[in-house]
């Protein structure tokens, strides 16, 4: 998997969600072994029933989901339908915390005009990597040590739209003291 050749990194999966009378934000952390997935529905892998093992970061798979959901809620007005459990293909068999983000619904007429414009989705790359900041800030509070940086650089180029302002500024330079370790990954 790409995301395991990066160990001191973190996995977000971005998408957006249609259904006739959906709306809002859900997260989903790994379904840790025992603990019963509570997505509506799941992309399953061939045989199996649900009952696969969760990985060795469970508690730090939701963690991370509960600071990046956190951070959404307090940049955006929008239904909380709260973090959950999901044994996703995208979330399984990685090695460093996960989670999936459904940023919204794209069948809601609201939301659906809200998630189209540019403005909303920086906006929702910058709660992202605010998410981040707060899980690695909590994760390292006792070591004292922040050991993730976000550096705008070293996103692939298809990417990197969310972390360039929409004013014209120019972001802060990235801090070369720390070895990036957050990409944001969109459209695989």
């Amino acid at each position: 998997s790409f995301a395991n050749r990066f160990p001191r990194a973190v996995f977000v999966s971005i998408h957006f969600n249609s259904s006739t009378g959906g709306a809002g934000l859900e997260s989903y952390a790994l379904a840790p072994e025992g603990v019963p997935s509570n997505a509506s529905s799941e992309h399953h892998v061939s045989g199996t029933d649900g009952r696969c093992a969760g990985n060795a970061v469970d508690g730090q798979n939701i963690a991370l989901t509960a600071a990046i959901h956190a951070a959404v809620l307090s940049r955006f007005s929008i239904f909380d339908r709260g973090v959950r459990h999901a044994r996703f293909h995208v979330l399984r068999n990685i090695k460093i915390p996960a989670v999936l983000l459904e940023g919204g619904f794209i069948s809601d007429p609201t939301e659906g005009q809200r998630i189209a414009t540019g403005y909303y989705r920086q906006q929702l790359g910058t709660a992202i990597a605010q998410g981040v900041q707060n899980y690695n800030a909590a994760a390292n509070y006792r070591a004292g040590v922040a050991n993730f940086a976000v550096a705008r650089t070293n996103l692939p180029p298809h990417a990197r739209s969310i972390s360039e302002p929409l004013d014209g500024d120019n972001p802060p330079e990235p801090n070369h003291h720390h070895p990036p370790s957050i990409s944001i990954n969109a459209g695989e």
